[in-house]
């Protein structure tokens, strides 16, 4: 987390470092963030 000394823009910060853990999370648990199990295209291509 950085701040940046405004308390609009600060929460921002926390957001980004926040995204990281849970990649690495992720990953460390041996899942792909990338690429979710169940998660499917919703339009088809006709």
């Amino acid at each position: 987390h950085v701040a940046t000394g405004h308390p609009l823009t600060d929460p921002l910060t926390l957001i980004v470092s926040f995204y990281g853990f849970v990649e690495a999370f992720a990953r460390h648990r041996g899942l792909d963030p990338d690429t979710p199990r169940n998660l499917r295209k919703v339009t088809e291509t006709v």
